[in-house]
């Protein structure tokens, strides 16, 4: 059971979030880059339902953004562990905007107004376990397959691109994300 008192049968356990640290981007053959998100971090663990998702903190957030369960619907009823990060998009510019975000962070249960208002996104980019399998022993590139094979594209969840050429992926990033990954 999670301190909120769900139970949690058939879910693998919680793991902790990688952490992006600044360094200059690595080059060469087989480098791969993604966008920087400004949002907040979760894992999402979906096993039918109730889903459940954690912040970095481990803090489970599930209440605070109901529109993750779109995801249990999406995966038709797999077992799955996510991460990525919960970003609110600014509508004038199509990016991410972490000072919207910020109305809905601590809210546990938002109103229908809000949810309309402030509407969030889960941008996934990792895949940490599959059908009761933990995959964070694969190569990038195979869990990175397995994450594209869940067909998560939808108003609210979203797999962003991946660039194998570092200036494309610092051109976009420069249209208003934090950075590359």
């Amino acid at each position: 059971m999670t301190a909120t008192g769900r139970l949690t049968a058939g879910l693998p356990p919680p793991v902790a979030a990688m952490l992006a640290t600044p360094a200059p981007p690595p080059t060469g053959d087989g480098c791969s880059y993604e966008l920087k998100f400004d949002g907040v971090r979760a894992l999402v663990r979906v096993a039918g339902t109730p889903l459940i998702a954690h912040s970095r903190a481990q803090r489970d957030v599930s209440a605070s953004y109901p529109e993750l369960r779109a995801l249990a619907f999406l995966l038709c009823g797999r077992s799955v562990t996510l991460d990525g990060e919960l970003v609110a998009v600014n509508p004038a510019t199509s990016t991410p905007s972490f000072s919207l975000l910020q109305g809905r962070i601590h809210v546990q249960a938002p109103q229908p107004n809000l949810l309309d208002s402030v509407p969030v996104r889960f941008i996934v980019f990792d895949v940490l376990h599959l059908d009761g399998h933990a995959t964070t022993q694969l190569p990038y590139k195979q869990r990175r397959a397995l994450l594209d094979q869940l067909g998560l594209d939808g108003a609210v969840v979203h797999v962003p691109p991946v660039f194998d050429d570092l200036d494309q992926a610092l051109i976009v990033a420069r249209g208003g994300f934090e950075g590359i990954l």
